[in-house]
């Protein structure tokens, strides 16, 4: 309540008193009263009522200060109507939006906005061991009472996190689309924001997050890195090929039953590996090619092509004395294609032109007779 005219007619006999203001030492003229006095409904009103300021009231520079059990409470601060008015206006403001979590720049009552931040300022440095200027107990539990955000990055994150609980229920996993939302809030920004926060706090940066997120989003199996899940998913099925086929050459245009274009990511593997010899930018790293050698993954199709074909071309020779594969040999169908493609690539090679022929496949050709055989050299 913001005025005493009702409680000024309920409360009789009143004694008239003197009080000392502590921080100025004057003194004010005030009344106060006892509990004992009051009836029992009475008694609570005042209770709840001085509770709004530490148990002190300030009105129309008149002080009333409340005498419960023989104990005295008066506080002189300027902030003490302040403090009451605003309480009654988030009182309001929650009444219209369901809670307490006004807007910094909330434009029908700025000065509510600011002043919400400033009191989780405080409490923040109560928290912290630090005098508080204003914030006592008392007022932190009727704000508590209206359930009162008084860390907002807490609450905004523990908001999210069973929002991202819900969809791991939904799908089975936490592979969130960027722009997925739930309502008003988009979910993938703030899973998106998680995994860069963990990156940077792995990287010895400063972070907004902690060891019990950690460990929270870790119980429901949460993604750190999008990529590395996705890489996983595409090996598992590169693995299964290889058990259903018993190689890795995955034809460009393969797609398995569960949709995944296996044939462009095993492209992508070859090609990055490439990089990564060279020192290029990739996303090829030492455990990955461990794994992919584990079954035997072909790394260069030209080079599996070439040993595939030398070594009919050898067999060829040991029969036939020599290397000029016929137009149609029907044991080898592809050998006489593939011996005019190297003549084309060794060409390539002597002039310094791009090939893909390389120096040991020219020494290997040169071995048998292959150049000599064709009039290369």
């Amino acid at each position: 309540p913001s005025s005493f005219s009702s409680l000024g007619a309920l409360i009789s006999p009143w004694r008239k008193a003197r009080v000392v203001n502590r921080a100025s030492g004057l003194f004010y003229p005030s009344y106060f009263l006892h509990a004992s006095h009051l009836g029992e409904t009475l008694a609570k009103f005042c209770e709840q009522s001085l509770r709004l300021n530490s148990l002190f009231w300030a009105q129309n520079r008149s002080k009333i200060v409340f005498i419960k059990n023989g104990a005295k409470h008066s506080d002189a601060s300027s902030r003490s109507s302040l403090l009451i008015r605003r309480y009654e206006e988030l009182i309001e403001y929650k009444k219209e939006h369901g809670n307490c979590l006004v807007p910094a720049s909330y434009k029908p009552n700025p000065a509510l906005g600011h002043w919400v931040i400033q009191i989780r300022r405080e409490y923040k440095a109560l928290r912290e061991g630090k005098r508080g200027k204003f914030l006592t107990p008392e007022y932190v539990e009727l704000l508590d009472e209206i359930g009162f955000v008084w860390d907002f990055r807490e609450y905004h994150w523990n908001l999210f996190y069973q929002i991202l609980v819900s969809f791991k229920t939904e799908f089975g996993h936490t592979l969130v689309p960027k722009a997925h939302r739930e309502g008003d809030r988009i979910l993938g920004v703030w899973v998106n924001y998680q995994r860069h926060q963990y990156m940077r706090l792995h990287s010895g940066r400063r972070a907004h997050i902690n060891e019990e997120r950690i460990r929270r989003l870790n119980d429901i199996d949460f993604i750190w890195s999008e990529h590395d899940y996705i890489w996983d998913l595409h090996y598992r099925a590169l693995v299964a090929y290889e058990a259903d086929f018993g190689d890795t050459l995955v034809p460009l245009v393969y797609v398995n039953d569960d949709g995944t274009r296996l044939g462009q990511w095993v492209r992508r593997q070859r090609d990055h590996y490439q990089r990564w010899r060279k020192g290029a930018n990739n996303t090829m790293t030492e455990k990955r090619i461990e794994e992919l050698n584990s079954v035997g993954f072909v790394w260069s199709m030209n080079e599996f092509t070439f040993d595939k074909r030398y070594e009919e071309l050898m067999k060829f020779k040991i029969v036939t004395g020599n290397t000029l594969v016929p137009l149609r040999y029907k044991k080898y169908p592809l050998l006489r294609r593939w011996a005019n493609k190297q003549k084309i690539e060794y060409r390539k090679f002597a002039d310094g032109r791009r090939t893909l022929m390389t120096d040991k496949m020219v020494r290997r050709l040169e071995s048998i007779g292959f150049l000599s055989d064709h009039g290369l050299i």
